[in-house]
């Protein structure tokens, strides 16, 4: 099983370990006190009735603090998706999506408070 080290909610590293292998999907997880963290991967083809196959990839994060007073849980979560052509050119994917991750490390805070007035990434 193979690891991965992510941001926990203090913005210190945690090591998820894979929990789950599937043909197109993979989990991994990790509990520390009253918060899991678990990360999905998923890739699937989407064939529409019109317009071209397209490629999906889902990556998305999920923690969950869970409450020792019985109130509902706190869930926080991103995620991704990432589509392109069946059979087009995965340079191309990777460019767009690599533009779209830089615009939002350039623009968090941004995003957290709502704003629209986004900066360019540096």
């Amino acid at each position: 099983m193979t690891d991965l080290v992510i941001k926990d909610l203090a913005g210190s590293n945690l090591t998820l370990k894979k929990i789950n292998q599937d043909a197109y999907s993979g989990e991994y997880f990790k509990r520390v006190g009253a918060t899991e963290y678990r990360l999905k991967v998923r890739h699937s083809q989407e064939n529409p009735k019109q317009g071209l196959p397209m490629n999906r990839h889902n990556v998305e994060i999920t923690a969950t603090t869970f409450a020792t007073d019985g109130t509902p849980p706190v869930i926080v979560q991103a995620f991704m998706v990432f589509r392109n052509p069946l059979g087009g050119v995965d340079a191309q994917a990777i460019a767009i999506t690599d533009g779209l991750t830089a615009i939002y490390a350039a623009n968090e805070s941004a995003l957290m408070g709502w704003e629209t007035d986004l900066a360019s990434p540096a």
